[in-house]
């Protein structure tokens, strides 16, 4: 099953709206967290097996500097989505990309909003996995 934390700047509703459709959403403010620190919520979604789905670039950056492999983030990079169009672009990323559900069952999974560049497994361009070292000189 698919596993997603929304983010504070996300609709809390939305979670509700996932969880109708399938997939295993919880949002921040239903933990409580709605003022949580952003590294709060990388933990809270790396122990329980979720994505962070965020509009804050920040997150990606955290788990990189962390040279962390999880969790993995979807920066959704549009801004003012009520309940339903969060709905609907989540739905739609998952559902308009073959395999993708698939892979993201039990599975890290960065991805990005439609118009971003596109939807990518753990460990390419676009993923939150830390670059390879630098040789030393």
């Amino acid at each position: 099953m698919i596993r997603v934390l929304l983010d504070q700047g996300l609709p809390q509703g939305a979670a509700q709206l996932h969880r109708s459709h399938g997939i295993d959403a919880v949002h921040a403010g239903e933990r409580g967290l709605g003022q949580a620190q952003d590294v709060d919520l990388i933990q809270l979604a790396r122990d329980e097996g979720r994505a962070v789905v965020t509009l804050d670039s920040e997150f990606a950056t955290l788990v990189a500097t962390a040279r962390a492999h999880s969790p993995s983030i979807v920066h959704v990079r549009l801004s003012g989505l009520n309940l339903r169009k969060t709905g609907d672009l989540l739905a739609s990323t998952i559902d308009s990309n073959p395999g993708l559900r698939e892979e993201l069952d039990g599975q890290p999974w960065p991805a990005h909003a439609p118009g971003d560049s596109s939807h990518r497994p753990n460990g390419s361009a676009g993923s939150a996995r830390p670059p390879a070292p630098r040789p030393r000189e």
